[in-house]
């Protein structure tokens, strides 16, 4: 039973990640699982809502489904590479070699990290940091006005990108080009195809987290992997379950509704129906003790004869 539920999961995510077009977007990110109890790996952020957590790092396909969780347990040894290129290589590995996109953010995003990815048929676009080691100089201390971009592209197909416009973005890219693209909102903007793809990138893992917190069924406790079971059970696994539910019912219910209907079936009581046999037999006074009850409904529908003869006789009286 377990080994067909498995094979049957697999087959599921397998259609999922499949389903598109053969470069299918994915996007890594890193969430807090709020906890304030004694625990050596637990983060602390003051700029987040809950400032004590457990650091979560979820890989997403559009538009907010997640196939991958890894519990981050506090500084990993790596001495091939940087934490983050090791964690992006780990969660992506079923995925790679076939021409897809990562989208990640800048705690992951490096030359190194695209680099590899680049040897596996993999592309990446991701903000970069600019304090990273192995960043071209000329680019990161270029002065840019707003609109401006300066770019450059190593032999490995490696392209960082500066861009001005309300603040200087620095970006990695391994997939597009530096053409720049007409945006409308307001006013009609040029922008980079970079800024724009991750953008649209972005939006998997930031829906993902919204729905997330719609409704939070987190409770208080000192067991740390308590609080991880139940946000990976009753957060991330109803999100999925919403999508999945809405992508074959062609529906669109929201998250809330969907909680809402999914504790209703799940609190909601059979009806019980009653077995004949199970009945109370009840005798009158007459010369055989014979089952009124089974008696009345067996001649009703197959004669007296039969009901006499197959009714249930009871020798003592009681």
């Amino acid at each position: 039973m377990i080994s067909h539920a498995m094979s049957w999961e697999g087959r599921l995510e397998k259609s999922l990640v499949q389903k598109g077009r053969r470069e299918l977007k994915k996007f890594g990110n890193r969430c807090v699982t709020p906890f304030t109890g004694r625990l050596l790996f637990k983060q602390f952020n003051k700029n987040k809502r809950h400032k004590y957590g457990i650091k979560l790092f979820k890989l997403c396909i559009p538009p907010n489904y997640t196939i991958c969780i890894k519990v981050y347990a506090g500084k990993e040894a790596a001495p091939d590479g940087s934490v983050g290129t090791n964690i992006v290589l780990e969660l992506a590995e079923p995925f790679l070699n076939f021409g897809r996109t990562m989208i990640v953010d800048n705690w992951y995003t490096s030359i190194e990290l695209a680099e590899k990815l680049g040897e596996h048929n993999t592309y990446l676009i991701g903000t970069l940091r600019s304090n990273r080691r192995s960043n071209p100089k000329e680019i990161v201390k270029s002065k840019l006005k707003k609109g401006e971009v300066c770019t450059i592209r190593s032999y490995t197909n490696v392209m960082v990108l500066k861009w001005r416009d309300k603040r200087e973005l620095l970006k990695c890219n391994t997939k597009t080009t530096n053409t720049m693209v007409d945006v409308r909102n307001r006013k009609v903007a040029q922008k980079p195809v970079t800024v724009i793809e991750y953008s649209k990138g972005k939006a998997s893992i930031d829906l993902a987290d919204q729905k997330e917190s719609y409704g939070n069924p987190l409770c208080r406790s000192l067991k740390w992997y308590r609080k991880v079971l139940v946000d990976i059970l009753l957060n991330v696994s109803v999100v999925n379950a919403s999508y999945i539910f809405n992508s074959v019912t062609k529906s669109k219910m929201s998250i809330t509704h969907f909680r809402y209907c999914l504790v209703e079936s799940l609190i909601k009581k059979n009806e019980i129906v009653h077995s004949p046999l199970a009945e109370k037999h009840e005798l009158v006074p007459v010369n055989r003790g014979r089952c009124y009850k089974c008696y009345i409904k067996t001649s009703v529908d197959k004669g007296r004869k039969f009901a006499q003869s197959k009714s249930i006789t009871v020798k003592n009286y009681q």
